[in-house]
């Protein structure tokens, strides 16, 4: 169930580096209820359903076949040959995807076996410190420009509800006010001198955030989790997808697959790192982990990060594919796959069921912007949620109330609410999804 079942249209990967490279992909999603009746739709289609039209007849084009609103799916290899053969008609299992103009329609649950949630691996027994995180550092990655209009809900919400984790925040200039919030919290204050601000100094940044998990003092630190300053860490399901490892002895990297399973990145031509052509997989920027085990056998290629700068330039890529393509072009491992991190842009917030909210790992808000048609709200809806669209536009404040009710503001917005709205929620904009 989606918070709103609607056909969004949306870009996967925009990506220019050096002015060289720009990959697209772009997913529909379409009613599952529209797409069955589409058939029988005339010539006089609107426009929500000539869409479902299309995606039906890329499907089929592609080996999927449409048969009495049931779907045939054309096995291609081992994973695709243990799926199901007959589904009943649901488009919202497809994906269709752009890749260098051509067009590739697939399975979304390609690949299910090595989706974490889904794999059957059994939580290994936790100590309480483990338990309550304190064996994980968080690095937030942000820049002096977002201070002010990102960090202050992240530090009413999650971040002061991280138990005994560790967290750092890595920008890249002085700001009092901003501190003086960090040290109330505990959260170590890092300005990263090298990296000037902008979308184009992740690398440094990303190099700096490594740099920090190879301090001495930090070797007690078994998780390295990367997080962007528009995400919402859900501390308890983190927890629970990381006890499935044993982060001393599994070298591992997690997050959400950046490509449809079946269809990895490859290292491109000129790269110096990694061959040229080879196939691997490559988490999303927006939140990622690194077990130490992983992190002892990056240390080699990234110069315990201040190299990372280095390796992005060799593989012509941005940070986030970079560590992917070393983690699974050079150093022969893969990405362990997860589909409970949900970033802005490429996996829409929009599409989380509200009813699942407290079992997800990670979500975003803002922009998911496109290169077919903006999606220009992208954000959670939170059932019952306490503050409106106007004063919350990322809703974590409102998530925040759903997972720890007796947090004292929460419990005075609510009375607020009851008192002055008659028990309404400020926004109907989740209206039909509690």
């Amino acid at each position: 169930m989606f918070c709103a079942a609607v056909l969004i249209q949306y870009a996967f990967l925009v990506r220019l580096h050096s002015g060289t490279f720009t990959e697209r992909r772009r997913h529909i999603t379409a009613n599952p209820t529209e797409a069955a009746s589409e058939s029988a739709t005339s010539r006089g289609l609107s426009s929500r359903a000539r869409t479902t039209e299309r995606t039906t007849n890329a499907a089929a084009e592609s080996g999927i076949s449409v048969e009495d609103g049931r779907t045939t799916v054309e096995p291609h290899g081992e994973e695709e040959a243990a799926i199901e053969r007959t589904t009943p008609m649901d488009l919202r299992n497809f994906e269709v995807v752009w890749v260098n103009n051509e067009l590739k329609v697939t399975r979304k649950d390609l690949g299910a076996n090595v989706v974490l949630e889904r794999s059957g691996l059994t939580p290994r027994p936790l100590s309480s410190f483990e338990a309550a995180g304190g064996n994980i550092m968080f690095t937030i990655r942000t820049a002096h420009s977002y201070h002010h209009k990102r960090l202050p809900v992240l530090f009413q919400t999650w971040l002061s509800s991280t138990g005994h984790s560790k967290v750092v925040l890595v920008t890249d200039g002085p700001d009092s006010i901003i501190e003086n919030r960090t040290r109330e919290l505990g959260i170590e204050y890092v300005i990263a001198d090298a990296c000037k601000s902008g979308h184009s100094q992740l690398c440094c940044k990303a190099g700096e955030e490594l740099r920090i998990a190879f301090r001495e003092e930090k070797q007690h630190i078994d998780w390295l989790c990367h997080v962007d300053d528009d995400m919402y860490v859900l501390q308890s399901p983190l927890v629970s997808l990381l006890a499935l490892f044993h982060p001393t002895t599994d070298a591992v990297y997690i997050g959400r697959a950046g490509t449809a399973w079946d269809a990895p990145y490859r290292v491109r031509r000129g790269s110096s790192l990694g061959t040229p052509g080879t196939s691997f997989h490559f988490a999303v920027g927006g939140m990622y982990c690194l077990s130490r085990a992983m992190l002892i056998r990056l240390q080699p290629y990234l110069g315990n990060g201040e190299a990372f700068s280095d390796s992005c330039l060799k593989a012509l890529e941005p940070e986030d594919v970079t560590l992917g393509l070393v983690v699974g072009a050079v150093l022969n491992s893969t990405l362990r796959r997860t589909d409970l991190i949900h970033t802005h842009g490429l996996h829409l917030s929009t599409q989380v069921d509200p009813q699942t909210l407290e079992r997800q790992v990670a979500v975003s808000y803002g922009f998911g912007s496109t290169q077919w048609g903006n999606v220009k709200y992208n954000a959670i809806c939170v059932p019952g949620n306490l503050y409106a669209v106007i004063e919350d536009e990322s809703q974590f404040k409102s998530l925040h109330c759903l997972l720890y009710p007796q947090t004292d503001w929460c419990v005075k917005r609510k009375a607020w609410v009851e008192a002055h709205m008659g028990g309404r929620t400020p926004s109907d904009r989740c209206k039909g999804c509690g």
